[in-house]
């Protein structure tokens, strides 16, 4: 199966979500050291391969928040943890850069207690997280432990 003209290959695995808000069916993966997107729309099918910006390396990790309806994307970005958020009246915020040391790929959770989003990774093989706050905002990157 070859690459369709005008699309990069998969690099890593893709990070898949369906978006309660809107029905959509969202894929994000790592396009060739860019992170890229593909979704399905239950009214126009498959949108086709849209590159987000940014620099990846490895594989992403996505979560809908439900409390704020964003489609947070989560990667690392040559050793750094990166995001990149969708909102529904804002559209795709471009990468932000958020700190530390990353050297795996990252996972996620919305904690749904105290509405935080936490996103864990591997920071030269120690636990790390970096977690976001409603009221407060990034907490910033520190380790909790190998």
């Amino acid at each position: 199966m070859s690459t369709p003209p005008g699309e990069a290959h998969i690099t890593g695995s893709p990070a898949v979500v369906v978006n309660p808000h809107n029905q959509n069916v969202q894929v994000h993966y790592n396009a060739g050291g860019q992170l890229a997107e593909n979704y399905w729309s239950p009214a126009g099918g498959w949108s086709g391969q849209k590159l987000l910006g940014g620099s990846i390396t490895g594989s992403p990790a996505v979560v809908v928040n439900p409390h704020n309806q964003n489609v947070q994307v989560h990667y690392n970005s040559n050793g750094q943890l990166a995001e990149n958020y969708w909102h529904p009246t804002d559209g795709w915020s471009g990468q932000h850069l958020l700190g530390g040391t990353m050297t795996s790929d990252p996972v996620i959770v919305i904690n749904p207690s105290n509405h935080n989003l936490q996103v864990h990774y591997s920071a030269n093989g120690q636990l790390a997280e970096n977690y976001w706050n409603p009221d407060g905002g990034w907490n910033g990157h520190h380790t909790v432990g190998s």
